[in-house]
């Protein structure tokens, strides 16, 4: 997936998915168990991408067409486009998290040693 707009038709593809899914995975749960649920979701989180990579490029223009109708009110809003990238809010959080950790410099810490001692009275 090389940019943002396809990367939000395939959420979107994947989302539509996942409901469609839903009741399958949930009867599946109920009869076979928790073991067999969890590898039916790997297989359709794969299965979603399999599909998006062999999907047809009319359907996958019809995605791409709902991304682009959802992103452009997004560009006006900044609050939704940094909930669409999650970079973004990463790199937010760990910027605050290393400026608050800057603490300046004191001299003069550590004791002075016996040379630092030496070297100032015959220097």
């Amino acid at each position: 997936m090389s940019n943002k707009l396809e990367l939000v038709a395939y959420k979107l593809f994947e989302d539509e998915m996942k409901v469609r899914l839903k009741p399958h995975l949930m009867e599946i749960k109920a009869k076979d168990g928790d073991d067999e649920f969890f590898s039916s979701i790997r297989n359709c989180v794969a299965g979603c991408r399999l599909k998006w990579k062999t999907m047809h490029k009319d359907i996958k223009s019809e995605y791409l067409n709902q991304a682009k109708a959802k992103q452009s009110p997004a560009n006006m809003d900044v609050n939704e486009e940094d909930s669409l990238d999650p970079d973004s809010a990463f790199r937010e959080f760990r910027n605050q998290r290393f400026s608050n950790k800057t603490k300046p410099k004191e001299k003069d810490v550590c004791p002075r040693s016996g040379w630092d001692v030496f070297r100032e009275k015959y220097s």
